[in-house]
Parts: C-alpha cells; sequence; structure tokens
C-alpha cells in the first residue's frame, strides 16, 4: 500500500477548508489562538510515541477505538 504524502500548504488548507464548514470564524480564530507553534520538540516526540508503528497498525489502532466509541453510543442508545 502506498500513502500519498500533501505537502503542508495542502493540508493546512484542506484543514481550513473542514474548519470553515464545521464552524464559524470567531472559533475558528479562538482555536488558532490556542495552538502553541513552536513549543515542544516535536521530532522526539514523534520517535517516541510511533517507535515500531506503521501506517497500517495506526490505522488499526484508531479504527477499533472508532469502533469501541461507537458501541458505547449504540449501547447507550438503547439503554434509554
Amino acid at each position: 500500500m502506498t500513502t500519498a504524502i500533501e505537502t503542508e500548504e495542502e493540508l493546512t488548507q484542506e484543514a481550513f477548508a473542514i474548519l470553515r464548514q464545521h464552524l464559524p470564524s470567531h472559533k475558528i480564530a479562538r482555536l488558532l489562538s490556542m495552538w502553541q507553534i513552536g513549543s515542544g520538540d516535536y521530532v522526539r516526540e514523534r520517535a517516541a510515541l510511533l517507535t515500531g508503528e506503521t501506517v497500517d497498525s495506526l490505522f488499526r489502532a484508531g479504527w477499533y477505538v472508532f469502533s469501541l466509541n461507537r458501541q458505547e453510543r449504540i449501547d447507550y442508545s438503547l439503554e434509554n
């Protein structure tokens, strides 16, 4: 499986398009002001968090969490 990696600019444009679809401007501005760009060491944190992981293993883990959350919502709705 190959994955096309977009540029940072393309990713940023896509993210802003999604934000604009789902949030009003004042919430986008607030979100952007909360992000602390330039703090921490992303490369070191990434290496520590993702050692031994692959795209497939991360996808499976994400899908598992998604399915658990969905099941909780389904179970909760059946109890009420």
